[in-house]
């Protein structure tokens, strides 16, 4: 743009010149040529070299680099706030579905050892066994093979108000009893010493009596006694016995099982 102001300002002062100073006509025609030589060779370099008012070159335009994408910052997590989400609980155990408990089965019922008045089944009712009764009033019992009634049925019967001891077997099919009191297993001796005296009733040899010889007192006319290899009370089972008024001696073996005596007074034992 310099260039082009020194250029207009040769043309505007050159005429001034040429009339303060006569030059020859061939150096005016010298400088006018060199001049507009000058102002074509300003203008063109003007035209091809960018901004003349800045008097800078323009940098070269080159493909701009690919800027660099700044890689997305991870968002960081969420702090809950207090209250936002409820604090997860355990999880609760589950609670084991209790088994059904199955009531005990009460015990069967045995057949009874205890027996008071009535007919039973032996087996199902009453056990088997060896029973007492301490009767003291009029006693009657049966042992029975069957529940007709007839007379056949009847194992062996009793009709006494005394102390009385019967044994059940197995093989009975039933038992009667009618006024007896009640009938139990319980064997303990009734008497204070085996060799004490003693009165009407059953005993066991060797638990109540002692084996030996005893006397009644002859207070009756009418003494029933006999000596037992059994409490079955069958017709079998009676070792000796006796019947009769007065004063009587029996002599008890070792080997017998048990004893009865009936309307005979007090035994007394002599040897």
């Amino acid at each position: 743009m310099t260039a082009i102001i020194r250029v207009l300002e040769w043309s505007v002062l050159l005429p001034l010149w040429r009339k303060v100073i006569p030059v020859p006509g061939w150096r005016i025609a010298a400088a006018v040529g060199t001049g507009s030589l000058w102002l074509i060779i300003i203008i063109a370099i003007a035209a091809g070299g960018g901004d003349g008012d800045s008097g800078t070159t323009v940098q070269d335009q080159s493909t701009p680099e690919s800027e660099i994408t700044a890689e997305p910052s991870e968002s960081p997590e969420a702090t809950p706030t207090p209250g936002d989400t409820a604090e997860s609980s355990p999880t609760p155990e589950p609670t084991p579905t209790p088994e059904p408990t199955t009531a005990p089965t009460p015990a069967p019922v045995g057949p009874s050892t205890t027996i008071g008045d009535g007919t039973f089944v032996v087996g199902e009712d009453i056990a088997a066994g060896t029973y007492t009764s301490a009767a003291s009033s009029f006693c009657y019992w049966e042992r029975l093979s069957g529940f007709s009634g007839d007379l056949d049925d009847i194992i062996a019967n009793g009709a006494t108000e005394i102390r009385q001891i019967v044994t059940i077997s197995p093989s009975d099919i039933g038992f009667t009893s009618n006024g007896c009191g009640t009938w139990t297993q319980n064997l303990s001796p009734v008497t204070s010493d085996p060799t004490a005296p003693f009165g009407d009733g059953m005993y066991q040899v060797g638990a109540d009596i002692a084996a030996g010889t005893w006397r009644s007192d002859g207070s009756s006319d009418s003494c029933y006694w006999a000596r037992l290899s059994s409490f079955s009370n069958d017709i079998d089972n009676i070792i000796a016995n006796d019947i009769g008024g007065g004063q009587h001696i029996v002599t008890i073996a070792a080997s017998d099982v048990g004893f009865e005596a009936n309307d005979c007074g007090t035994w007394t034992k002599i040897s």
